[in-house]
């Protein structure tokens, strides 16, 4: 009986009996999605969207000013040359990757079509001097272990030629679980990062970190200078700062600083659920915040509506007093005019006499007809409008 009980009263209300974390997510989305509190569509699609968590690994965006080596980065991770790389901006759609037991990649078009390839051929659909409109972005498939961790996605430049690429990277970071922003050791830290930095998501500060590239190139005492300034620079967006160098983990050199790297990327899977639980709360203090505002507006507008009232009551009490006179007086002069026009109505009266012929229906009488007289009540209008409307002294 009792479960009967819950089975009906699931299925009544929507809410999930799973047990656990998943459980959890589910009873918080469903109750948000309550349809008597007319859930956005944005709202409807960020909640599906983290979701997916619960199935799929964290993603994990890189970002950084174009030529600040994200593709070699990611090369370099995976052990592997999959990203063409550049002195000009290569990167112009986002590029997930995500593990498979094959390589392959998909690229997926504006209008929604899917097209599947070898991964061999990215070239052709990430260099920013070929002519890529119809590209939305492009995800490569790879059987590599990390991956089964972690997801990535290689965006493009924040201040590469195009302002597409800025808007792409805004939307790509409202996806990402964690931040891996990357900039050239020689030019770290400087005001233009600073003012895109701006645009990462404060909630990724405990899943981002910071990779001060190329340190190969300088020596021991300018890394450490340099690190030490970044710690302060970049103290309110980033969990840590490393000084690594893509170029000696490729070459497989000791002291690449690639190995802080792979630790964090895999503490982000146990750091997921903690992950989740922040975008919900988020979540939840911006729908009560929304909620406060719009009681504010509704008490705004109760109040201009009381407002209204009382003044409408006491203009129509002034209006009553000043006109009541004025209005009596109106209502007898509509009676007598009232009164006039049905004398007059009654005094044009007249009864007329009228006839018509009916055939008779004796067998003697065929073909023939009888006349038939009646009365009726004539009006002459004629005459009775000729004294109301055209005679000043009867109707004014």
């Amino acid at each position: 009986m009792l479960k009967i009980f819950i089975k009906e009263y699931t299925k009544t209300y929507q809410i999930s009996p799973e047990s656990g974390f998943l459980g959890e997510f589910k009873r918080f989305s469903q109750l948000m999605l309550e349809p008597k509190f007319y859930p956005s569509r944005e709202l409807i699609d960020r909640l599906n969207l983290i979701g997916t968590l619960n199935y799929e690994p964290l993603l994990v965006a890189i970002v950084g000013q174009f030529s600040s080596g994200k593709s070699s980065f990611l090369n370099a991770v995976l052990e592997e040359d999959i990203l063409p790389t550049g002195v000009v901006p290569v990167t112009a759609k986002p590029t997930y990757i995500k593990y498979a037991p094959n390589k392959m990649l998909k690229a997926l078009f504006k209008d929604g079509r899917e097209t599947y390839c070898d991964v061999e051929e990215i070239g052709a659909f990430v260099d920013q001097r070929l002519s890529l409109k119809d590209v939305k972005s492009l995800t490569i498939y790879l059987p590599n272990k990390l991956l089964k961790k972690v997801s990535f996605v290689d965006t493009p430049g924040l201040n590469s030629r195009s302002d597409a690429d800025t808007f792409e990277t805004k939307k790509v970071l409202k996806e990402a679980g964690g931040l891996i922003w990357i900039s050239l050791i020689d030019n770290a830290a400087r005001k233009s990062e600073l003012n895109e930095l701006s645009l990462a998501p404060k909630s990724l500060k405990q899943n981002a970190i910071c990779l001060l590239n190329q340190k190969d190139k300088i020596s021991e005492g300018e890394i450490s200078n340099v690190l030490q300034h970044a710690q302060i620079t970049y103290k309110d967006y980033f969990s840590d700062i490393l000084a690594v160098s893509s170029k000696m983990q490729k070459e497989k050199q000791d002291n690449s600083g690639f190995e802080p790297i792979f630790s964090f990327l895999g503490t982000l899977e146990d750091r997921k659920q903690h992950f989740i639980r922040s975008q919900c709360e988020e979540i939840f203090i911006s729908c009560i915040s929304q909620n406060k505002k719009f009681i504010e507006i509704l008490d705004e507008l109760n109040d201009i509506f009381d407002r209204f009232s009382i003044n409408s009551k006491i203009k129509l009490t002034s209006l009553k007093e000043a006109y009541s006179g004025k209005f009596h007086l109106l209502f007898e002069e509509i009676k007598q005019n009232a009164k006039l026009i049905a004398d007059e109505i009654n005094s044009n009266l007249a009864v007329e006499t009228k006839s018509y012929f009916k055939p008779k229906n004796s067998f003697f009488s065929k073909g023939k007809f009888e006349k038939l007289e009646y009365e009726r009540i004539n009006i002459k209008t004629d005459k009775i409008l000729s004294k109301l409307i055209f005679n000043d002294d009867k109707i004014k």
